[in-house]
């Protein structure tokens, strides 16, 4: 009887000891640098977001046709324009056909 408590007392021990230094082995991670791997990592799904959209409007474009193509480039180079704040001439303002809606 005392043996079969001493073999389970001993188990005991070393699952308890086993567990403590699996414990033991995690590195604490200070909020400084978990911030650091935190930021890291919501660059990199930044990233892939923004190669995933480009590969999407690459692959839009190349079914076109060309003259869609075209008129996709014209329009791009157009919003651009008016994003910096672009005004267009005069004479484009002043004789352009207005759109009716």
């Amino acid at each position: 009887m005392s043996s079969m408590l001493r073999s389970c007392l001993l188990t005991l021990l070393f699952f308890i000891s086993v567990s403590g230094f699996a414990q033991k082995a995690n590195k604490n991670i200070t909020a400084k640098e978990g911030a650091k791997v935190q930021e890291k990592k919501k660059k990199e799904r930044e990233e892939k977001a923004a190669a995933e959209y480009q590969k999407r409007l690459d692959q839009h474009e190349s079914i076109q046709t060309k003259d869609t193509r075209k008129r996709m480039k014209e329009n791009r180079k157009r919003s651009q324009r008016y994003d910096t704040g672009y005004k267009p001439p005069f004479y484009k303002r002043w004789f352009s056909r207005k759109r009716r809606i």
